[in-house]
């Protein structure tokens, strides 16, 4: 958890004062913090910073830091986010021909997480757990732009969980050598699926403009093996894979060392009537510190902890299996998405079969 402090102007009169927060910044995800004897630590924010408005899901702590007889001038208002260790490197690949199962090898070593691929014509490629899923969870802005109804309950849960459907995927796999590859799909053919793998309805269908007669010709079974079932293969593009590496037991710093800010980006400061000079006044006093040591950094897991991590996901398979995994599962939810106050797992007795259903 790191805190981090900005300087707003005051508004108002009489009893009546308080922060202007039209001039209250927004600092994207993504801030690079490093302690102040320790450059080579780097920590990064992974949620934007908004000093724009409070709410229970996301509060912010106001005081007095200028003033004149009891008269505010300026504000200091804090919030807190999360951070992570790790630094940040991109690598890019050129693509050409499409090749089945195409794999790239990212140079780095101890590689903690892929945080993006972007195609030179601005596609984002999303990671799955294994080819053949087709779908991802994606975050949406919870307004009244996307949801009319939901919007309502957005101080509590400012973000909606949507569903994709996308073929544009990739898997990722840590080498012998620790050095991590992503492996794509096999959907080498940039016609649609339904041309590969005809659609029953259109044979022999004259409204068809270009009828489809192979009711006395075999299909070819290995057919769907060049359609997007497994994901798309990238070709004539480049793609551009940022990533965070490093981390470990050196990362777990004590408290208040998290002080000097390497990198930062702000948006919702580009109002014409706002005082340009305030904001950049506004600007110029981020400032941050985590306020408790960082923990969880750590070596590399032993062949008996890898021998025992092995059992327990072979059972699981990464699925709920009892009820109390549904459970648990449902009180993980990312609070961004809202909160579950109780859950309680019971029988479905209305389907009449052996599964669960919960409330």
């Amino acid at each position: 958890n790191v805190d981090v402090f900005s300087i707003v102007p005051s508004i108002g009169s009489g009893d009546n004062w308080k922060p202007d927060l039209r001039y209250g910044l927004i600092v994207k995800e993504g801030m690079l913090m490093s302690p102040k004897d320790n450059q080579d630590i780097v920590f990064r924010t992974v949620e934007d910073c908004n000093f724009k408005h409070s709410s229970s899901y996301d509060p912010m702590d106001i005081s007095i830091y200028e003033h004149t007889n009891n008269t505010p001038h300026r504000y200091l208002i804090k919030k807190q986010v999360k951070a992570v260790a790790g630094q940040i490197r991109e690598e890019s690949f050129e693509f050409n021909e499409p090749e089945k199962y195409q794999k790239v090898l990212l140079d780095s070593d101890d590689i903690i997480e892929i945080l993006s691929v972007v195609d030179s014509d601005g596609n984002t490629w999303y990671e799955v757990p294994y080819l053949s899923q087709d779908t991802v969870f994606t975050d949406t802005e919870n307004s009244a732009d996307y949801d009319s109804e939901l919007s309502q309950y957005s101080d509590s849960a400012p973000f909606l969980l949507k569903l994709r459907k996308t073929p544009r995927r990739f898997i990722s796999r840590v080498r012998e050598d620790n050095r991590t590859e992503l492996q794509f799909g096999s959907g080498v053919s940039t016609d649609p699926d339904e041309v590969i793998i005809p659609n029953p309805a259109n044979i022999q269908n004259e409204n068809v403009s270009t009828p489809i007669n192979l009711l006395n010709g075999a299909f070819d079974p290995a057919n769907f093996l060049k359609t997007k079932t497994y994901g798309q293969v990238p070709h004539n593009t480049t793609l551009t894979i940022t990533y965070s590496y490093g981390g470990g037991i050196e990362t777990n710093i004590p408290a208040n060392e998290l002080t000097e800010i390497g990198s930062i980006e702000f948006t919702g400061d580009d109002d014409p009537d706002l005082d340009d000079s305030i904001i950049q006044t506004g600007k110029s006093s981020i400032a941050c510190i985590n306020p408790v040591p960082a923990t969880g950094g750590r070596a590399g897991e032993s062949i008996e902890e890898i021998r025992n991590n092995a059992l327990a996901s072979f059972a699981s398979q990464n699925r709920c299996v009892t009820k109390e995994d549904y459970v648990i599962r449902s009180y993980t939810l990312p609070p961004k998405y809202g909160s579950v106050a109780k859950a309680y797992i019971v029988q479905d007795e209305q389907l009449n079969q052996s599964g669960y259903t919960m409330s």
